[in-house]
């Protein structure tokens, strides 16, 4: 079941990466940006498509317990793509480590059980992932970041 969370986590993440303009970027699986540039979808139906997955998402999230965690990565990647929360250098590890956060405290929650919280190892776990994170994210830009110099 925590895959199904998962997979429709994606497919919002994927989706909504450029929700504003309502197109489907290329994926790293291709699927969905495969099947919009071949013009067998179009943006209204995707729209269409997202009016039931994220209440779907929600509900499921609900159901499974981490609806909270659910609700707030939604809104970091609204943050990260529309809002250009990835284009600012601190922001985007600041955003990616929250969500990573949010992540694994919403996978404890399901393994745990409903009717079960988080323990404070838990919490110190999932800080200590995230601060992690946040901390050693930059060093992946250093490459986007030479690449870019050289073409200057």
């Amino acid at each position: 079941m925590a895959h199904i969370v998962f997979f429709l986590h994606l497919v919002w993440d994927f989706v909504e990466s450029d929700f504003i303009t309502f197109a489907v970027p290329n994926t790293a699986f291709g699927v969905l940006g495969a099947i919009a540039s071949s013009g067998k979808i179009t943006t209204n139906q995707t729209r269409r498509i997202m009016l039931f997955v994220i209440p779907g998402t929600l509900a499921l999230n609900y159901a499974l317990g981490p609806w909270r965690q659910g609700v707030f990565i939604m809104v970091l990647t609204w943050l990260y793509n529309d809002l250009g929360g990835g284009d600012e250098l601190f922001l985007r590890e600041l955003i990616i480590a929250v969500a990573y956060g949010l992540f694994n405290s919403g996978s404890l929650d399901v393994a745990t059980g409903p009717g079960n919280s988080l323990s404070p190892i838990g919490v110190v776990w999932t800080s200590i992932i995230s601060g992690i994170i946040l901390t050693t994210m930059q060093v992946q830009d250093l490459r986007v970041i030479g690449n870019a110099a050289a073409r200057l």
